[in-house]
């Protein structure tokens, strides 16, 4: 017997505004969703604001991202990062047996350890529309099993979850992408896994773009776009994230002073860490300290 699928308008599936989900993370690192329907939209255009998921089993229409149109017919996996511009056109509803919202903070842990999951996101961004096998539906029923049962555990979810997502998500899809990378994917790829490496030792001191690019050995420009390729970002911006994430670990500390916080991850002074960290979060420190106070006395 067909099942019967609820019904979630298309805009409030792609902001995330749904009441029916299971979470995993205190950040919303994982927002995994069961069976829904989507009603056909005509040309309902968007920026993504997280790293999307669908599994979608049949219905008829077109996703473009970043200016490609690809058609999605039958039983398919979509896929939309963080940040891309996408119009869609959806022609007969999705049934979507299955989402998933994923944080930067989650997709950076899978993709800066392992060359093979960076060859794999790097064909995901070119080919976000993927045709499921008897396989992948396998192992995503498996996937979405563990992941419910980690959303009921408290301690270790997002570790977990990693590890779930690398053997019963990318695991898979190794069989169903393109196995062979040329010359310069291969290249992109190690400089990637390395800018990474360096960048979990040296964030807190260096800042700029021009250290890591001498220490790998190329150009700013070519550091530039084999980050870019490999994992959808600009290395600024990613220099950015682990500066911020630290930022917010070490104002939870309330015996750290901001300006001591600010000396440690080398910023020239108190007020120039307050506007970096107003602009990648929307809170001057203290705002941002005080919210959490207030949060932990409710």
């Amino acid at each position: 017997m067909k099942n019967e699928y609820s019904k979630i308008e298309y805009a409030d599936l792609v902001t995330g505004r749904l009441k029916e989900s299971h979470i995993l993370g205190d950040d919303n690192e994982i927002i995994l969703l069961d069976e829904f329907s989507v009603e056909p939209v005509s040309n309902h255009e968007f920026t993504s604001i997280g790293n999307y998921f669908i599994e979608v089993i049949d219905g008829e229409g077109t996703i473009e991202v970043n200016g490609t149109v690809y058609p999605v017919q039958g039983h398919s996996l979509i896929v939309y990062l963080q940040g891309q511009k996408i119009r869609t056109n959806i022609t007969s509803a999705f049934s979507v047996q299955r989402a998933a919202i994923f944080s930067d903070s989650f997709m950076e842990m899978l993709y800066h350890d392992a060359p093979r999951t960076n060859e794999i996101r790097y064909s995901i961004i070119k080919n976000p529309v993927v045709p499921l096998d008897e396989q992948c539906i396998r192992a995503l029923d498996i996937y979405v099993f563990i992941l419910r049962d980690i959303a009921k555990r408290p301690d270790f979810q997002i570790a977990c979850a990693e590890y779930a997502t690398l053997a019963f998500f990318y695991g898979p899809l190794q069989t169903i992408i393109p196995k062979k990378m040329d010359s310069e994917v291969c290249r992109n790829n190690i400089v990637s896994t390395n800018f990474f490496k360096l960048l979990k030792k040296y964030f807190k001191t260096e800042h700029e773009l021009s250290y890591y690019s001498k220490k790998l050995n190329v150009s700013r420009q070519y550091l530039h776009i084999s980050i870019l390729t490999t994992s959808g970002k600009s290395p600024g911006y990613w220099i950015d994230q682990y500066l911020a994430k630290e930022a917010k670990k070490m104002l939870l500390d309330p015996n750290l002073l901001i300006n001591d916080i600010s000396s440690k991850l080398n910023f020239a002074g108190s007020k120039q860490f307050g506007r970096f960290f107003k602009k990648q979060t929307g809170l001057t420190p203290r705002d941002f300290r005080k919210l959490h106070d207030e949060a932990e006395k409710e």
